[in-house]
């Protein structure tokens, strides 16, 4: 993920926006509001989407906690051992 300026950061953590994250997560811009709304109902498994931070109006995602939630994805690898 590319570099960012410090408007976008939190704590020192990079953050992203709804539609810069949705190309990561792997759903379209709009589609991820929908997706938040169904998790916070209890619709769908919080493991649906990353979390996520929300700064007033603007919903942000960490590039750190995307990457997790990524790696939480991955299947077929073998475990480390």
């Amino acid at each position: 993920m590319n570099q960012r300026s410090k408007a976008n950061q939190f704590n020192g953590a990079e953050l992203l926006s709804t539609k810069e994250a949705a190309p990561y997560i792997g759903m379209t811009p709009g589609s991820i509001p929908v997706m938040r709304h169904l998790v916070s109902k209890g619709t769908v498994s919080p493991s649906a989407l990353p979390p996520h931070l929300k700064i007033g109006r603007r919903v942000l995602y960490r590039v750190s906690d995307i990457e997790k939630w990524q790696d939480t994805k991955v299947m077929g690898l073998e475990p480390d051992e």
